[in-house]
């Protein structure tokens, strides 16, 4: 789905001065902050009452959000619980990205002192405080099978047995991981320790492939690696992708 949309004629200016106050780049830098300034007021625009006309700078969605695409449309499919398909997600964008234009040129031009630099920290320190608002507890979540059934009665789940094999005894006898026996397990955790280059990812990823393959697809996983991955690495693993039918996202 290709987004191409243009701010209002209003804001056209207003994204070129903002963009030399702030100090960050292009234009389409300024346009992303507006957009996500916008969303963080929390408000719900209408598509009838609050779409403004398209007379202002044009931006191609690849241009606008680069790399991060997919990630821009997610905030506003989060923000109005539509599909990342709908018909109407470029309109959404345009919307905020004009609300949030008007918002950060009204405050500029209320508070003649106020730098681009106050404004970033200002709030990517509030967001900082918002994050830290939520409550947190280390407690055990354990359900039973009633209150499971009630969490996810829209969803499916794998009742089968999930058998890993995770090695071999030194007598070569093969050892096993029940990983959803909870007759034999409460929990499913696993901690994998070794020192660096020892395999703990090569064995993570095998165990992940038998997961899918036990299964045939029915479980998925997220896989997170904090330190990255590099071209190379991405090479190397070309066939764990392949045998897990997953999508490599690089996050920022």
């Amino acid at each position: 789905m290709l987004i191409n949309l243009r701010t209002s004629e209003a804001n056209k200016p207003v994204v070129q001065e903002l963009t030399k106050r702030l100090n960050l780049g292009t234009e389409n830098v300024v346009s992303r902050i507006a957009f996500a300034y916008s969303l963080s007021k929390g408000v719900k625009l209408n598509l009838e009452n609050d779409l403004k006309d398209s007379k202002g700078k044009e931006y191609k969605d690849d241009i606008l959000f680069g790399k991060y695409r997919d990630y821009y449309i997610a905030m506003i499919c989060q923000h109005y619980n539509l599909y990342k398909s709908d018909k109407d997600i470029g309109k959404y964008i345009k919307m905020h990205i004009d609300h949030g234009l008007t918002l950060m040129n009204k405050l500029f031009e209320e508070n003649k002192n106020y730098s681009g630099l106050d404004f970033l920290l200002e709030n990517i320190e509030r967001g900082i405080e918002k994050l830290e608002e939520n409550d947190v507890t280390n407690d055990a979540i354990i359900f039973d099978e009633q209150t499971r059934r009630n969490r996810i009665s829209n969803k499916d789940y794998f009742t089968g047995a999930i058998k890993i094999l995770v090695g071999s005894s030194f007598d070569d006898e093969k050892i096993y991981f029940n990983l959803n026996d909870t007759s034999i397990h409460n929990n499913a955790h696993i901690a994998v320790a070794g020192n660096s280059g020892t395999g703990k990812t090569y064995f993570a990823n095998r165990l992940l492939e038998q997961v899918v393959s036990e299964t045939k697809g029915e479980v998925n996983f997220i896989f997170l690696d904090f330190k990255g991955i590099s071209e190379e690495d991405e090479r190397k693993n070309s066939s764990f992708f392949s045998k897990t039918n997953t999508e490599l996202i690089k996050a920022p």
